[in-house]
C-alpha cells in the first residue's frame, strides 16, 4: 500500500537493501509472484503464514525481511509493510499497522477511493 503521496514503504525498502541482504529481497520477489498465481497454501509455515485470522493477515517471510499482507478479491496481495525480524514474534505494532491499514483499505474500496498501479 502507498500513501496518498504514492510513496511505498515496501518499494522504498527493496530498492534500498544492504548488498548481503539482496538474495532474501529477491526470495520474496519470487514468493509475491508465485503466490499471486496460487495462493498462499503453495508454501509452508516457514515462508508465509497467516498471523491473525480474525483479520486475515498473513506474513511472507524470508531471512530477516518480514512482509505483512492480505487478499483482496481473486488473487490481489496487498502489502501492509515491511520490517527486519528482530524477535521470534511479529511485533504487536506491526501487527496493528496491518490491521488498520487492512480496515482502512476497505474502507476506502467501498467508497471508491483506491487507485490501482503496476
Amino acid at each position: 500500500m502507498c500513501d496518498n503521496s504514492g510513496n511505498c514503504q515496501l518499494s522504498d525498502f527493496l530498492s534500498n537493501v544492504q548488498h548481503n541482504m539482496v538474495k532474501y529481497r529477491d526470495r520474496l520477489l519470487v514468493i509475491f509472484r508465485q503466490t499471486s498465481q496460487e495462493g498462499p497454501q503453495l508454501f509452508n509455515d516457514r515462508i508465509s503464514h497467516q498471523i491473525d485470522k480474525n483479520n486475515e493477515i498473513w506474513e511472507f517471510r524470508s531471512g530477516r525481511f518480514r512482509v505483512l499482507w492480505f487478499y483482496d478479491e481473486g488473487k490481489l496481495i496487498v502489502c501492509t509493510g515491511v520490517f527486519l525480524k528482530q524477535t521470534n514474534t511479529t511485533p504487536k505494532i506491526q501487527k496493528e499497522r496491518a490491521i488498520s491499514l487492512r480496515k482502512k483499505y476497505f474502507h476506502d474500496k467501498k467508497n471508491g477511493d483506491i487507485e490501482y498501479g503496476d
